[in-house]
């Protein structure tokens, strides 16, 4: 099932999208990068197991 997790590059995010990875998921994650780092989430891009999105929500 495809999963939108926002903030996905926060700490929290991150850990949220490795969860769902581990659970047979395909998170989307979408995140601003202001505070979350794209290293959290890079292996995951790399490797296709989850899809990124540089945006804001608010917008």
């Amino acid at each position: 099932m495809k999963i939108l997790v926002t903030g996905g590059a926060g700490f929290v995010g991150s850990h949220l999208t490795e969860l769902l990875i581990a659970k047979k998921h395909i998170p989307i994650i979408v995140d601003n990068l202001n505070s979350g780092l794209y290293s959290n989430i890079k292996k995951f891009v790399d490797s296709n197991k989850a899809k990124f999105i540089k945006s804001d929500i608010r917008n």
